[in-house]
């Protein structure tokens, strides 16, 4: 025990659990193609949100470059460095459903989503812009010429947000290409490098409308956008109202006896943008704190810098008297989080947690979209299988093997061994007959099979969840009443006293315990409430609200009154 003991100081410093959450509005943009079968088809949709100063084009001007790579090829690149160094503002792209025969565009009579946060009170999120490549064409495109047309938050901060239907006559050239109809110099006819076609040297206008009887009208037959009425696309942007939600995080150490153990995972949510290492690329000082000796404080300080209204904390193994809150072998823990379903930057999980006994050995996920907890705000479960072929090598450290730089064989003090400068890759094993394996000879994770850790994430149904508390930790629930859920899923009522709430259920139904009076189980559901099944009698109660000490339910099925304190 004393090696166990002697990590306490290393690792106390780094088990203050933090968070990054700043207030935002949850918003949710649609867009749906309304072109008729065989009609146009549309690139993937840039989308940016200013200060109503980032104009992306003017009808007789030349296009700029980003427009020009939009609108002759779908790319925005150029368009949003230009406006990531000039706007201040936030965009996205959205792209058509995944398409296993192709990029995913957005065709005729389809449609998709996508959510972010925006801030009212951020005159940089006043207005929308949206840029796209009308597909087949040389340089069509659909795109707001007036910066200030679309409004989403007026100068009070009071959303608007609306509705938006793209018509064919709303249509434009950019000017950049002649109208040839090529099929080498058109996407989807035969395209097959960017910037091909005959340079126009004009300016934006109002498309004139494809070649009667030329290879695009071949190709889409119903892609003659200016007919009268002719239908493009619809944009809704609306604000979502909060969805809150209990999720609950169970970790346990899958290892053998004598196997690996596990430092305090480093857990987050996010909009998918966080990347916490890559392959063949050298390690942020944040995977490097985990990864030499699991401290989680500079990953969680990058997080907190990079992602806006995100969740990020470190969840501890079982309590370990005289030493820190490690996972040992066949422990496990779990905590909870109250999160927003309808919250963009709560949809992805990550993950990072150190090996033990490593120099810089670690776990986590190298693709940020791995594991999605939320779609269009509806729940995944989530299982997490870590084995021996998944743990890394930081590539920060040295893998000496010294007992001097290695937690748990006696390393004392932060950031020491010798520093390595390489980059992050599959971790090669432990050194056979080395100090790692003499001590713990069941930690070859490069054996087949090995087992390292799990991850399970479930929602947890939490009457309460997001409603305001006082200033002693109560909530009142329209539905259930005043009760204090700081310990759940142990729930305080401040009538029927503690309730251990069951991990399925949802406001359909679900089961809790209450140990007060010895009710036992009980079944309930925000549509039943106050009428509740009790297992033990196998019997269906209602609860004259509001009675204590004691309370006092009716036998549905005989009319008693059953008293219980």
């Amino acid at each position: 025990m004393k090696k166990y003991t002697q990590l306490l100081s290393l690792f106390t410093a780094f088990m203050a659990i933090t968070a990054s959450s700043l207030s935002a509005d949850n918003i949710r943009i649609t867009v749906e193609s309304t072109a008729p079968g065989g009609g146009v088809t549309l690139t993937p949709i840039w989308f940016g949100f200013h200060d109503g100063n980032f104009d992306t084009f003017n009808a007789g001007a030349p296009a700029s470059a980003g427009l020009e790579a939009i609108a002759e090829d779908g790319n925005g690149a150029t368009l949003r460095a230009d406006f990531a160094a000039s706007s201040g503002g936030k965009d996205l792209v959205l792209t058509g459903r995944p398409n296993p025969n192709g990029p995913p565009l957005l065709f005729p009579q389809t449609g998709n989503m996508t959510r972010i946060n925006l801030d009212p009170s951020n005159p940089n999120h006043r207005y929308m812009s949206f840029l796209s490549m009308i597909l087949p064409s040389n340089d069509a495109f659909i795109g707001n010429d007036d910066p200030m047309g679309l409004m989403i938050y007026d100068a009070n901060g009071n959303f608007v947000g609306g509705t938006w239907e793209i018509m064919g006559s709303m249509v434009y050239d950019a000017g950049t290409e002649v109208n040839d109809e090529v099929a080498e110099n058109v996407p989807m006819l035969g395209q097959t490098v960017a910037n091909t076609g005959g340079t126009e040297n004009g300016v934006v206008t109002l498309h004139p409308g494809f070649n009667p009887g030329g290879a695009i009208l071949a190709f889409a037959p119903n892609g003659d956008f200016k007919q009268a009425n002719y239908a493009v696309v619809r944009i809704i942007v609306e604000k979502l109202p909060e969805s809150h939600r209990t999720l609950e995080i169970e970790i346990s150490n899958s290892a053998p006896d004598m196997g690996t153990i596990l430092t305090p995972f480093w857990v987050g949510l996010h909009d998918g943008s966080f990347d916490i290492f890559n392959v063949g690329e050298a390690a942020s000082g944040g995977v490097e704190g985990i990864a030499e000796d699991g401290n989680t404080g500079p990953l969680s300080d990058l997080f907190a810098a990079s992602v806006a209204n995100g969740w990020s904390s470190t969840l501890t193994g079982p309590q370990n008297p005289g030493g820190p809150p490690l996972f040992f072998q066949g422990q496990s823990s779990s905590s909870f989080v109250s999160v927003d379903a309808n919250n963009p930057s709560h949809e992805y999980f990550s993950y990072q947690s150190m090996i033990l006994p490593s120099n810089d050995a670690f776990v986590s996920n190298d693709n940020p979209t791995a594991y999605r907890i939320y779609e269009g705000g509806i729940f995944q479960p989530t299982t997490i299988m870590i084995e021996g072929a998944n743990v890394w090598d930081a590539g920060t450290e040295v893998n000496d093997e010294a007992p001097q730089n290695v937690p748990v064989l006696g390393q004392m003090a932060p950031n020491t061994g010798a520093t390595e400068g390489g980059v992050v890759g599959a971790h090669p094993g432990f050194i056979a007959g080395g100090n790692v394996l003499t001590q713990f000879p069941a930690a070859d994770f490069t054996q087949a099979g090995y087992q390292v850790a799990k991850i399970q994430i479930w929602e947890r149904y939490n009457p309460w969840a997001g409603i305001p508390a006082s200033a002693e930790g109560y909530r009142g629930s329209p539905v259930f009443g005043i009760a204090n859920d700081s310990g759940f899923p142990w729930v305080k009522h401040l009538q029927h006293g503690m309730l251990f709430f069951q991990r399925a259920g949802n406001a359909e139904g679900f089961w809790t315990f209450n140990s007060q009076g010895d009710m036992g189980w009980i079944f309930t559901s925000e549509s039943y409430y106050p009428n509740i099944y009790r297992m033990e009698d196998s019997t269906w109660y209602r609860y004259e609200v509001d009675s204590a000490n004691p309370r006092r339910f009716e036998n549905l099925s005989t009319g008693e009154i059953l008293e219980v304190e």
